[in-house]
């Protein structure tokens, strides 16, 4: 939920994940994707999705 009370899209919400996790993880995409247990590639394609920079 956000602070207003609203609930959030699951996007909305995988969006705020990757991005945390690629803060946690200074940028770098492999150790990324293995913490999110997903394929380089495929968290390359949802970046590229959600409009996110590394």
């Amino acid at each position: 939920m956000t602070k207003s009370g609203n609930m959030l899209s699951l996007k909305a919400i995988e969006k705020k994940h990757i991005e945390m996790v690629l803060a946690l993880q200074k940028g770098n995409i492999s150790k990324a994707a293995a913490v999110l247990g997903i394929h380089r590639n495929t968290l390359m394609a949802k970046m590229k999705e959600y409009h996110i920079r590394k």
